[in-house]
């Protein structure tokens, strides 16, 4: 239960702050955010939402929260790809640098 609730509490943490980071009106697709959490991980909106789906696997011990989680994650991961896609077309070459110096899902704090 204790792990659950951690990874919960980090889940919802990273999903309001990024989420508060993203849609914040001078964010919105006018510049690339490379600074924060995004400093880290690439996406680490969607990073939220697996670390509560893996704090579910801990809460339910269950083939089905393994399950959950592995098809969610699957979704993200295409999601997060077409993403990626979309901005190497709107930042060029900004993206591909910021894209050499950040890992797409495990958080990296070198930077």
């Amino acid at each position: 239960m204790i792990l659950f609730l951690s990874l919960l509490i980090i889940g919802l943490f990273l999903i309001f702050r990024t989420g508060h980071i993203l849609f914040h009106k001078e964010n919105v697709t006018s510049s690339l955010i490379k600074t924060g959490f995004f400093a880290h991980t690439r996406h680490p909106l969607y990073l939220g939402v697996l670390f509560i789906y893996l704090g579910l696997i801990f809460l339910y011990m269950s083939l089905l929260s393994i399950i959950g989680f592995i098809v969610v994650f699957i979704l993200y991961n295409y999601i997060a790809t077409f993403e990626e896609n979309e901005l190497e077309k709107m930042f060029k070459e900004e993206y591909l640098e910021y894209k050499k110096k950040g890992p797409k899902w495990i958080p990296s704090f070198k930077n």
